[in-house]
C-alpha cells in the first residue's frame, strides 16, 4: 500500500499562498508594488478591518489587457521576465509571479483593469474564476481583495490584533511612499484618511526629503537633521535624527535603497554605533534615509 500522494492543486495553492502571503500586511506590499511596476502616479489603498474585509488598491498605471486579466492569476505567471538571465538587470518590484495566485488562492478578489482598449472585469473566489467580463472605467487597474483568509481559518486564528496590523500597514505604505516621492499616495483604513500625500516631483533627494517631512510628524522633522553625502559613488540622503529624539523601538527606522524598501539591521547597527555614548542601548535613532 503507497502512504506516499499527490496533494491536490486547492491545497497546494493553500501552502504556497502560505510561505507568500503571512498576513494583510503583505497582500498590501505586493499590490502597491505592482502599481509602482504598472507606473502609476496616483494610488489609492483603503483598508477594513485590518484587511481581513477588505484591501483595495487601486491604480491609474498602465492596466492590463484581457489576456493578461486572465493570465495574472497563474502561477509563475509574470510580465517582469522571459530568461533567467533578466535576473541579473530586473528592475522591478517583483519579478517571481507569485504573489497575485498566492493571495487569490486564499481571499476573494474584484479585479478591474483598463489599457486604453480594452476594460475587464474578473471575479475569483479561491483561485477560481467565478466570471468575466467587459466594463467601462478609466486606465489603470483596481484590486479588491475580501474575506482573506477565509478559507484557512488557521492562519485567521494566530493574526496580530487589527490594531497591530494597521499599524504595519501604516509602516509599510509609509516606507513604499518615501521610495517613490513622484507617486501621489492615500491611505484610507475603516473609513478614516491617514495620509493623502501629494507628489513631489523635484530632483530626487530633494523629492526624498519633502515626502519624508510630509508623511512623518512634525516632531520627527523638528528633531531631525539633514543628511546629503557621497562617497564611492554612492548618495547617501535623508534625515537622521538627534540622540534626544530616540524611541524604544524601531518604528521609526525608514531605509530606501536605490527606490528599494529595504530592511538592514545591520546598517541600522553601524547607525546606532554612531550615536555611541549619546544614547542608552536600549533606545533605537530614528531616521529616514535614502541610498543611491
Amino acid at each position: 500500500m503507497s502512504h506516499i500522494k499527490i496533494l491536490e492543486d486547492n491545497l497546494i495553492n493553500k501552502i504556497a499562498a502560505g510561505e507568500v502571503i503571512e498576513s494583510p500586511t503583505s497582500v498590501v506590499k505586493e499590490l502597491i508594488e505592482n502599481a509602482i511596476d504598472a507606473k502609476a502616479i496616483k494610488i489609492y489603498i483603503e483598508i477594513k478591518k485590518a484587511g481581513l474585509e477588505l484591501i483595495k488598491v487601486e491604480d491609474n498605471g498602465t492596466g492590463m489587457s484581457k489576456n493578461d486579466a486572465l493570465l495574472c492569476f497563474k502561477r509563475h505567471a509574470t510580465s517582469k521576465i522571459k530568461s533567467f538571465e533578466d535576473l541579473i538587470n530586473v528592475s522591478s518590484m517583483g519579478f517571481r509571479g507569485e504573489a497575485l495566485a498566492s493571495i487569490a488562492a486564499v481571499s476573494k478578489i474584484d479585479l478591474k483593469t483598463s489599457t486604453k482598449d480594452v476594460a475587464t472585469f474578473v471575479k475569483m473566489d479561491a483561485a477560481k474564476m467565478v466570471s468575466i467580463s467587459e466594463i467601462a472605467r478609466t486606465k489603470g487597474t483596481s484590486f479588491d481583495v475580501k474575506h482573506l483568509f477565509f478559507n484557512v481559518p488557521v492562519r485567521r486564528k494566530f493574526l496580530k490584533t487589527h490594531s497591530s496590523i494597521n499599524s504595519e500597514i501604516i509602516k509599510v505604505v509609509t516606507a513604499l511612499a518615501m521610495s517613490h516621492p513622484e507617486i501621489e499616495m492615500k491611505l484610507v483604513i475603516d473609513d478614516k484618511e491617514q495620509f493623502l500625500t501629494p507628489s513631489f516631483l523635484d530632483e530626487k533627494k530633494e523629492a526624498f526629503k519633502k515626502r519624508v517631512k510630509n508623511l512623518l510628524s512634525k516632531e520627527f522633522s523638528k528633531a531631525s537633521y539633514i543628511v546629503d553625502y557621497s562617497i564611492n559613488n554612492i548618495k547617501i540622503f535623508g534625515l537622521i535624527g538627534s540622540p534626544n529624539a530616540s524611541k524604544k523601538t524601531r518604528s521609526n527606522q525608514y531605509l530606501i535603497i536605490n527606490n528599494r524598501v529595504v530592511v538592514s539591521n545591520l546598517i541600522a547597527k553601524f547607525i546606532k554605533q554612531a550615536y555611541a555614548t549619546r544614547i542608552s542601548e536600549d533606545d533605537f535613532p530614528i531616521f529616514a534615509i535614502g541610498l543611491d
